[in-house]
Parts: structure tokens; sequence; C-alpha cells
């Protein structure tokens, strides 16, 4: 009984080792077809190591107004996928950037205070038209002053011209 367990402990331990020998000789090889693909991918897409470092500092610098990111960890791959229709690929780029700390700018707090900035203004915004259209109202009631005056005027003038005209017809008579 014994040489019959000892027997199936060492068969299965045999094939155990054979499974993990296989799946680190898989590891290795999706891991070779990985960094071929991304070589072929900056080769089609004429993207120099260099290029991409500086692309990456670009992003990083775009980040960093947002978001504080350690710089030494952010990693950027090229990807290359095939399109539904099997025959054009498409290139992309995937971002690793370990977010540490979101700006004081961004937060919830300061975002709010930020609406209370454009709600006040927003406030002065509708005071200041409706103190515009305050002025445009007393403007138009002088100009309808000032029109009701000049007819007023030029009615009295009218009148005026009438009764001279009149006594100057009457002194004609006599």
């Amino acid at each position: 009984m014994l040489e019959v367990l000892r027997e199936f402990w060492n068969r299965n331990r045999k094939l155990v080792g054979n499974e993990d020998q296989q799946e680190e000789k898989e590891k290795t090889r999706n891991l070779a077809k990985e960094r071929l693909n991304i070589l072929l991918v900056q080769d089609r897409a004429s993207i120099s190591t260099d290029f991409m470092e500086i692309m990456k500092q670009d992003i990083v610098k775009v980040m960093q107004k947002y978001v504080i990111v350690d710089e030494k960890t952010v990693e950027i791959e090229m990807t290359n996928s095939i399109r539904n229709d099997g025959l054009r690929s498409e290139t992309g780029f995937v971002i690793k950037a370990p977010i540490i700390n979101v700006k004081n700018e961004m937060k919830a707090g300061n975002i709010q205070k930020t609406e209370e900035i454009v709600e006040e203004l927003a406030e002065k915004k509708v005071e200041a038209i409706g103190d515009v259209e305050k002025e445009i109202e007393e403007q138009e009631k002088r100009e309808i002053l000032e029109r009701n005056r000049e007819a007023r005027r030029n009615k009295l003038l009218r009148e005026k011209e009438e009764r001279e005209k009149l006594e100057r017809s009457k002194e004609e008579e006599k």
C-alpha cells in the first residue's frame, strides 16, 4: 500500500512539475511576443524611444496640472490591435500613472468654492444688467420728457404766432 502511494505521489509530482515548466515556457513565450509586438508597432508608427520619452514627459506635465503623479513610475506602452473588420490594425497608447494625490485646486471643497464664486459673479451680472436696464429706462423717460417739453414749446410758439397774426390782421383792418 505504501509503495502504491509513493508511486502515485511520484507520478503526480512529475506531472505537476511538467505543468509548471510548461506554464513558465508559455509566460516567457508570451512576454517575448509582447515585446516583439511593441517593437513592430513602434517601427510601423516610426516612433523612436527618444520621442516616446518626450511624449511621456509632456503627458506627465499635463497630468500634474490636476493630480500629483510619481514621474518615475509612469509607463507608456504602445498597443496594436486588429479592428473588427480584420483588415486594419489600430495603434494606441496605454498610460499607467499611479496617482499620489489630487491637487488642492481640484478637490471637492475648492470646486465648491469655485462654483460659489461663479454663482456670485452671476448674481452680480444680473444686478449690473438690472442697473443698466434702470438707467436705460430713466434715459428713455428723460427723452420722453424732453420731447414733451419740445412739443409744448412748439405748440406755444404756434399759438403765439397765431395770436400775433390775429392781432396784425385786426390792426390792418383798422
